[in-house]
């Protein structure tokens, strides 16, 4: 039993290390990378808008997704008209 234990145990070490992407976070999706290249519409925002209000809570902290203005504002993110300030707030 401890063999096969000492073997799974090298197995599960060795995917580890040869997947270094679950050791270190994924790196934020540009607004580019969430709406790609085409023509930015309503219709295009509201099928984005999850992936849109990720990137406003992990780029904006006074961001919060659960409020009754989170879908809202991350679509207007979306559109370019809304950037935030440099000090990471909107």
């Amino acid at each position: 039993m401890k063999k096969k234990l000492s073997i799974f145990s090298a197995f599960i070490l060795t995917v580890i290390l040869l997947t270094p992407n679950i050791l270190y976070a994924k790196e934020t999706e540009t607004l580019k990378d969430i709406l790609g290249d085409e023509e930015v519409t309503y219709q295009l925002l509201q099928e984005k808008h999850i992936k849109l209000m990720q990137y406003c809570s992990e780029n904006f902290k006074d961001y919060k997704s659960y409020k009754w203005y989170g879908k809202t504002v991350a679509m207007m993110v979306g559109t370019g008209k809304v950037g935030g300030y440099p000090d990471g707030t909107l």
